[in-house]
């Protein structure tokens, strides 16, 4: 599976994989613009300019007009707002895939941008905004990152803030999308049952007529908090606590090292964490780590759902077995490697047995660090990664500051995890 990049008469890039043996094809614009280059002002104009746009175009022009289009062919169809990138998809029949084009360029390209829709999507917005904040398993995630990258940029809420969303104007969307909507910042993306030539002639119809003038996107220098812990109290049934460290870049030389090491802390039922936390011990149903890659910055955490009863414990083994991993105690070994490698290439197998994942798997790459690497070469440098190197890399990350966010209806837990935490040695 190899994609090819062509280039639109006006510059735009044109990224198809085809897989011939698929009935289906999905589309995407992708667009190099996330919350991380928002002014403070208009935090949140990314996210909300993406709401916007399925409120019609200059051809179809209402939300039901969009949705009737793409309905009629059984299209699936969203879209997504990034710290780094926003991106509108589709996924139909490969035949129909002009359908698709058309109703994703006019939406997106040439978007009616009402007033009074603008006022109403406001409110969609905030209650937006509320509904994350009554779910503390995802809230918890968000405010880790907070921590982690700090108060400026990586660290900012991508739904912005009510103060912010609620005074974008249709010149502040008008001023986006001419700084951020042209060829040097997008990307058409195609995967599935359509051949190259096939996707340049659509692409082309549809999206010859990209601006290709605007601003190139800021630099950043890697942030770290200030703070170390977020404690909030709710009247809820569980605790929902994150524990992790800043971790590494999108294309760092370590990268694979450390998402082999985050695999066996906790990236299955049989990770180190789970066995030890929920399976030994019965401390908690929930036990995650996950990892968010960035271009600029990283970071791993461990997630949690935890009795409220539990917390404190939980969290203090759950640092304990960090320790014992960084100190060479209990060090990871050849047989917790070869199982991790398998796994994740298991799982990066399984997830491009759909058009709409191939698609993003190469597009992602493509925008963000201008590089294709196919599953294969992907799998090999898992392969490649020495048990000295995950070591290296445990300890490396291990020894780095600790945070933790903890969302709880405990009301006397702030102190006593600021105990924990800062006897953690890093």
């Amino acid at each position: 599976m190899k994609p090819t990049i062509q280039k639109l008469n006006n510059g735009l890039r044109l990224l198809n994989t085809y897989m011939p043996r698929m009935s289906s094809a999905t589309m995407a614009i992708w667009v190099d613009q996330g919350s991380k280059n928002e002014d403070d002002s208009k935090l949140g104009i990314s996210h909300f300019f993406e709401h916007i746009v399925f409120k019609g175009g200059k051809k179809y022009t209402s939300a039901q007009a969009v949705s009737e289009a793409l309905d009629s062919i059984g299209a699936q169809f969203n879209a997504e707002t990034n710290k780094e990138y926003t991106t509108y998809y589709a996924k139909s029949r490969a035949d129909n895939l002009s359908i698709v084009a058309d109703v994703l360029s006019d939406m997106v390209l040439t978007p009616k941008l009402d007033e009074k829709e603008i006022e109403m999507e406001k409110g969609v917005i905030i209650e937006e905004m509320k509904m994350y904040e009554d779910l503390p398993r995802i809230k918890s995630w968000e405010i880790f990152e907070s921590l982690v990258y700090g108060n400026k940029a990586h660290g900012r809420s991508i739904i912005g803030e009510k103060d912010t969303v609620s005074s974008v104007t249709k010149t502040d969307f008008e001023q986006f999308m001419k700084s951020n909507y042209h060829t040097g910042r997008m990307l058409i993306s195609i995967a599935g049952g359509v051949d190259d030539s096939t996707a340049l002639s659509i692409a082309e119809k549809y999206f010859g007529e990209v601006n290709n003038s605007g601003s190139d996107l800021p630099k950043f220098d890697q942030m770290i908090g200030e703070k170390f812990l977020s404690v909030v109290q709710k009247p809820i049934e569980q605790s929902h606590v994150v524990v992790g460290f800043l971790g590494e870049n999108s294309d760092s030389e370590h990268l694979y090292a450390e998402e082999l090491v985050a695999t066996i802390v906790g990236g299955g039922m049989s990770s180190r964490a789970f066995s030890e936390i929920r399976e030994k011990r019965g401390l908690a149903y929930t036990v995650r780590t996950n990892t968010d890659r960035l271009v600029e910055t990283g970071s791993v955490g461990t997630y949690m759902g935890v009795d409220p009863k539990n917390t404190l414990e939980s969290v203090k083994v759950l640092l304990s077995m960090y320790g014992q991993v960084s100190s060479g105690e209990k060090p990871i070994t050849e047989s917790e490697l070869g199982k991790a490698k398998e796994y994740l290439k298991g799982h990066l197998a399984l997830s491009l047995e759909d058009t709409a994942e191939v698609e993003t798997y190469f597009a992602h790459d493509l925008l963000l660090l201008n590089k294709l690497e196919t599953p294969q070469e992907e799998m090999a440098k898992y392969d490649k990664v020495t048990i000295d190197e995950v070591r290296s890399a445990a300890k490396r990350m291990f020894e780095r500051r600790v945070y933790a966010s903890v969302i709880s209806p405990l009301k006397s837990i702030e102190s006593q995890m600021e105990t924990l935490l800062s006897g953690y040695s890093y």
